[in-house]
């Protein structure tokens, strides 16, 4: 794992996609209002589609750079062998599937959202402590 310098980290690119939170307008609605609540939702997209720095490919047709790294190359003729195994972002990164290789931000966040439930689980068994 590599621990970029501070030079290194101001010189990587912009980040291209930044997600959009709507805040509720408050007051009386004559027509019906839908309610959506994505329960962890950012966790749960990360995991389904094993978004990961441990299984970042780079960016398709990005050229050497990943990240701070100047010089990252796939070995010639990869690609065409995973393109089964392959999720690409709306930003063209791409990333291994499960089946390949599972995150190590997906085994965390599993597991941070499984202890969450459980958590739950227990403050309603004993609503009162």
């Amino acid at each position: 794992m590599i621990s970029p310098s501070r030079a290194q980290v101001a010189g990587q690119r912009a980040l291209e996609v930044i997600p959009m939170v709507m805040e509720p307008e408050s007051g009386f609605y004559e027509d019906p209002v839908v309610v959506l609540d994505f329960q962890s939702l950012y966790p749960s997209v990360m995991i389904a589609y094993n978004i990961c720095y441990s299984t970042c490919l780079g960016k398709l047709g990005g050229g050497t750079k990943l990240g701070v790294m100047t010089d990252y190359n796939l070995r010639e003729g990869v690609l065409p062998l995973m393109e089964e195994h392959l999720h690409i972002a709306p930003n063209n990164v791409m990333y291994v599937n499960q089946d390949i290789r599972r995150g190590l931000l997906g085994r965390m966040l599993a597991e941070i959202l499984d202890t969450r439930v459980m958590v739950k689980k227990a403050m309603k068994e004993y609503p009162n402590n």
